[in-house]
Formats: C-alpha cells, sequence, structure tokens
C-alpha cells in the first residue's frame, strides 16, 4: 500500500503531471512569483543562473530549451520528501528537435518550498551529454 503524499510532495507530484499534459499554467501554479531557478553547472544557459522570477525563467530559459527539445520528455522515477524539498530522480527522454539526435540523461531535480509555494528549483543533469545533443555536428 502507498503512504499519503506529503503536501510538499503533492504540490510537486502535480507540478509534473500539469507540466506533461501540457498545462504549463496548472504547472506554475505554486511558483512563488520571485521563484529562483537554477540550471545544471555546464548546462547550456548556465550562463544565465540564477534566473529569478516566472517571466524570466519562461521566457530566457524554458522557451529556448522548449523550442530545441519540445518533444523530450521528464520520466520520473521517484520522490523523496526531505522537509522544505523534495528531491526528484529520473531521466530527460526523447528526440532533440534542433540536431536530430536522442538524449536519454540522468536527472535530479531539488525544489523547494516555503509555505505552500515553490520558491526555488536547482537541476542536476548530465551535462555533457547534454550539450552534445543540442550541439549539431
Amino acid at each position: 500500500m502507498q503512504n499519503a503524499m506529503s503536501p510538499n510532495v503533492k504540490i510537486i507530484h502535480d507540478l509534473y503531471e500539469a507540466s506533461a499534459r501540457g498545462d504549463f499554467g496548472a504547472a506554475m501554479a505554486n511558483w512563488s512569483p520571485q521563484i529562483i531557478w537554477n540550471v545544471a553547472e555546464g548546462h547550456p544557459y548556465a550562463n544565465g543562473n540564477p534566473y529569478i522570477g516566472i517571466e524570466a525563467i519562461g521566457s530566457e530559459l524554458l522557451a529556448k530549451m522548449a523550442s530545441h527539445m519540445p518533444d523530450v520528455v521528464t520520466e520520473v522515477s521517484e520522490m523523496l520528501d526531505a522537509d522544505d524539498k523534495v528531491v526528484v530522480l529520473g531521466r530527460y527522454k526523447g528526440p532533440v528537435k534542433s540536431t536530430n539526435k536522442t538524449i536519454d540523461a540522468q536527472m535530479v531535480h531539488i525544489w523547494t518550498i516555503e509555505d505552500g509555494k515553490i520558491v526555488k528549483f536547482q537541476q542536476h543533469v548530465d551535462t555533457q551529454q547534454l550539450n552534445q545533443v543540442l550541439k549539431a555536428d
């Protein structure tokens, strides 16, 4: 029998579910307006770290990533409850539109939640593979 999700894990679970069905409004419903977002060191867009606020994250990062990798999915294998943090383990998988390569990279997301709002995101990913699939030959 599965244990009930903590409120923080439920927030993050719902975020991934909404994102998977393309409902980005629902995915961002619990983001703090001043959310701090960091991609992994070595990520092609790490020079923008930290991205602060919903508008900056959307226009300066997520829109760019979506244009290159619209069909890449995040497959979640596990969510770990760590008090004010939720650690998500999984993989990025799928075709990269801009290069016709395929990614299958291990990832870890760390979400920080305060008073029911997501205030911080930290990504860890196989940046060597990410850079290879985003780079045209």
